[in-house]
């Protein structure tokens, strides 16, 4: 289902920061392995309780401070387009995943939920407040409270998806390939210059706080 325990976590930090590096690098992809499941979030049996136990000046370094779930849902902050390939299920960290993204397609067997209601905890890596931003509040409410998932017809209808896509092999990920290959060279400055507005425009709101590019945050309250 591809969850992910702290190494898988941790590996996928480091991915992200070499894309972030690479001036070649334009747009990134992110799909889960096989069709069955984008991210089912975070694997329970190894990563609740070795979570739950930490020390509070480690957890808020590590987590409240770090790069979050997935490695782009908190603290680390790439300034360059990130697809998410949504094929199978999207549930709770995995959701928050795709949330972080730009842009979202999936594949028709798309499953989407925040779970975490039933297991006493909430979407504390983004989903309370990208959620709301993406599909208003009144949709956001609902899938953060009840809990239940909702399939890629509805996910696509409230715009929590830009499109429903058939996957052409395993693994999927096809169109958002195809989109980011597609990307003209000429307008990454562009690209970089109206996504950089467009997420400080929602933080006017008060949707989310201004992220600063390209750096690993350290907030002090």
């Amino acid at each position: 289902m591809n969850s992910l325990d702290f190494a898988a976590n941790d590996r996928l930090i480091e991915r992200w920061r070499e894309f972030a590096a690479d001036d070649e690098a334009r747009v990134a992809v992110i799909t889960g392995a096989g069709d069955k499941a984008f991210c089912a979030g975070a694997d329970l049996k190894t990563y609740t309780m070795n979570y739950a136990g930490r020390p509070a000046p480690e957890f808020r370094t590590r987590f409240t401070d770090g790069p979050g779930f997935g490695g782009i849902t908190r603290g680390l902050e790439i300034d360059k387009p990130i697809i998410a390939a949504v094929n199978g299920y999207a549930i709770s960290g995995g959701l928050e995943l795709a949330e972080a993204c730009d842009i979202r397609f999936c594949s028709p067997n798309a499953e989407f939920a925040h779970q975490d209601v039933n297991w006493g905890f909430h979407p504390c890596d983004g989903g309370c407040v990208r959620l709301p931003q993406i599909v208003g509040l009144g949709n956001a409410m609902e899938i953060i409270l009840s809990g239940r998932r909702i399939d890629a017809e509805h996910a696509l209808r409230i715009g929590l998806v830009n499109r429903i896509v058939p996957c052409r092999r395993p693994g999927g990920g096809d169109h958002g390939i195809r989109r980011a290959r597609g990307e003209p060279g000429a307008a990454r400055p562009a690209l970089r210059q109206g996504r950089h507005v467009a997420r400080l425009r929602y933080a006017a709101r008060g949707w989310a706080p201004p992220r600063i590019p390209l750096v690993l945050r350290s907030r002090r309250h």
